[in-house]
């Protein structure tokens, strides 16, 4: 689980990337070309076959529902 700190404007185009370091078993992100979190325990990798596997981009908590998802 991987949680950055970038405040994000609406209505804005933003790059967002996820790099996976292998040798590290480490996760870091990127927000606009600037590292805005990093993993800081080790983190095995995604396969994608797994069952019950997942990876959500564009997901926050929200008290009243659960979880708002990017629409967009």
């Amino acid at each position: 689980f991987l949680l950055g700190t970038a405040v994000l404007a609406r209505d804005t185009w933003i790059h967002v990337t996820v790099v996976y370091d292998a040798a590290l078993r480490q996760q870091q992100m990127y927000v606009n070309g600037r590292m805005d979190a990093i993993s800081t325990s080790p983190i095995d990798p995604y396969r994608g076959v797994t069952l019950g596997s997942v990876a959500t981009v564009g997901r926050y908590p929200n008290t009243t529902s659960g979880f708002f998802f990017f629409d967009g």
